[in-house]
């Protein structure tokens, strides 16, 4: 499975991608957004079961440009509800890369799978995350505190996070989003 658009290519992530998410990881963890998100694990071994975990679920896809993998897009499922998440490399944010590779898996979900509505969450102080949602009609549908990670006491960091909703009809095969 192989989802082309202009310039990217989305394919779902295999095992062999666990060197390349810890490399995305290593540049999100850079970032000053990385607060906002649940730590993934540094080491050989966590970063392996966690890899098994993403390719189960076949809701996570590689985002590559060429035969270089530089971001991500999944979606986890609940009662209809598809949340997507993503994630593009610094060295390549800033080129329409992830508003490219989140319309082509919007729509493939919608097709594939039986969406009722797409959800996203980021953190208030995300404005570039918040635009791109804003940008394909995710709409803001509540404010929540939360905290997914720990200060240097031991005590949780509390952020403000924006849930955001997109209804979806069902979309057949000639239409878009």
């Amino acid at each position: 499975m192989r989802i082309r658009t202009e310039r990217l290519s989305l394919r779902r992530l295999k095992m062999g991608d666990w060197r390349r998410l810890l490399r995305l990881d290593a540049d999100f963890s850079a970032s000053p957004y990385a607060a906002y998100d649940l730590p993934w694990p540094k080491d050989r071994r966590g970063i392996r079961s966690l890899t098994r975990q993403f390719v189960d679920t076949h809701l996570f896809f590689a985002v590559l440009l060429g035969r270089k993998m530089i971001g991500y897009i999944c979606f986890c499922e609940e009662d209809g509800a598809y949340d997507v998440s993503y994630l593009i490399h610094s060295e390549h944010q800033g080129c329409g890369y992830a508003g490219e590779a989140l319309a082509a898996a919007l729509v493939y979900v919608a097709r594939t799978e039986p969406v009722l509505r797409f959800t996203a969450m980021s953190a208030s102080e995300n404005l570039p995350s918040k635009r791109l949602l804003n940008r394909f009609g995710f709409c803001e549908k509540e404010r929540i505190p939360l905290s997914l990670r720990k200060d240097e006491n031991g005590d949780p960091v509390i952020l403000e996070t924006v849930i955001f909703e997109l209804p979806v009809k069902k979309i057949g095969k000639e239409e878009e989003l």
